[in-house]
């Protein structure tokens, strides 16, 4: 039975999803992600139907090329304080090299442009100097990674309410590594789960930069908030790398796990309420 027969069936009225993989198929030229995103399409047609969130807001994050371009829109709107930071997609090595006498320097942190669709999505890698850019397969996203004491902030969006969650994250760069030409590769899901160790994770340095307490949480909402009407979306998640004078908006993503937020329940039947009620 096609999806959206069941939809009627069953007489919803919203529908919550989390279709990042196969968005990122379509864009792959996925027969059955198609059929289905068509059928979503169709179904929400007559207005008096909502999906959480709109097919055509989601699209974008499954690409980081594109998710640059949604954030760059954005930096004129950022609280005093926040940035992105400066990012490039690169076709080839000589073209990322090319980003490095101009708006790039290192070290880089290299991201795959699909952010979903595939594990490989969640590899990447921190690069040193030219010799590791012979060894990416392309194309890439080439980002600045600025130290920020294995410390990132997770922001974790409901509608009009958000969560802050402490993650780990990657060390600071040793100054005296930044000449050596073996890519320091890894998981994103790895190094930033609540308890991770892994060789790129400082427990000592994160405890430190969590007791210095240099997030502006007042400038925080404001930012959630700013992104939430740009983006168009309802249930996101964005991650802060932040520094004592700058704080850098690193990755975006939709539909996060929400893990560790206890209210989530609640928050996400606050959405639905109100949801269901634009409906009326």
């Amino acid at each position: 039975m096609a999806l959206q027969t069941q939809l009627e069936k069953m007489g919803a009225k919203v529908l919550i999803h989390k279709l990042t993989d196969q968005l990122a198929r379509l864009e792959q030229g996925d027969t059955t992600a198609e059929t289905l995103v068509h059928q979503l399409e169709a179904w929400t047609a007559s207005g008096s139907q909502r999906v959480l969130d709109p097919l055509p807001r989601v699209r974008p994050l499954v690409d980081r090329g594109a998710t640059l371009g949604l954030l760059e829109q954005l930096s004129s709107q950022l609280p005093d304080g926040f940035a992105i930071p400066p990012s490039r997609v690169a076709h080839s090595a000589p073209q990322a090299a090319g980003w490095l006498t101009s708006a790039l320097r290192w070290p880089l942190i290299v991201k795959p442009l699909p952010a979903h669709g595939s594990s490989d999505a969640h590899r990447m890698c921190i690069v040193n100097n030219l010799a590791c850019l012979e060894q990416l397969s392309y194309p890439v996203l080439c980002q600045n990674f600025y130290d920020h004491d294995a410390l990132l902030y997770k922001v974790f969006v409901l509608g009009d309410r958000h969560h802050v969650v402490p993650r780990p994250s990657i060390r600071n760069v040793d100054p005296a590594a930044r000449g050596e030409a073996t890519l320091m590769a890894f998981d994103s899901h790895d190094v930033s789960k609540a308890h991770s160790q892994t060789y790129l994770n400082d427990a000592v340095a994160m405890k430190t930069a969590l007791a210095s307490n240099v997030l502006r949480r007042p400038d925080l909402a404001l930012l959630a908030d700013r992104m939430r009407q740009h983006l168009g979306l309802t249930l996101f998640g964005f991650d802060v790398a932040a520094e004592t004078s700058v704080h850098y908006i690193v990755d975006v993503n939709y539909f996060p796990g929400y893990k560790g937020i206890e209210s989530f329940q609640e928050d996400l039947c606050h959405l639905l309420r109100q949801t269901v009620d634009s409906l009326e």
